[in-house]
């Protein structure tokens, strides 16, 4: 009879969009996965990339703090050479004598 027929031919119908229906949700499942993944790795690389930058960072400073003693450093140097110029000047117009006393005297 055709209500038969076309029960069956509805129920074929059906079991074919159920089964494309099952490849479109598998296809899916496979393809939030790939992303779920792929969210993981970025958020991995994203954390070991703010821990180098926080590692650089300290990097930085210590660097900073290292460079402001070496500027001390060459003040002080520079401070230290003008005083011994200072004192060989006056060395070479007192006429090589120190202190009141010939050079040779000290020796």
């Amino acid at each position: 009879d055709d209500g038969s027929v076309e029960a069956r031919t509805r129920v074929y119908e059906m079991e074919g969009e159920l089964h494309a229906s099952r490849e479109t949700s598998s296809k899916l499942r496979h393809e939030v996965a790939r992303a779920e993944a792929e969210v993981k790795a970025n958020a991995a690389s994203s954390a070991r990339l703010r821990g180098e930058l926080a590692e650089e960072r300290r990097a930085a400073s210590d660097l900073r703090a290292e460079n402001a003693g070496l500027e001390r450093d060459v003040v002080d140097l520079a401070r230290m050479l003008t005083e011994l110029k200072a004192a060989v000047h006056q060395y070479a117009v007192a006429g090589g004598n120190v202190g009141g006393a010939p050079c040779d005297a000290l020796g």
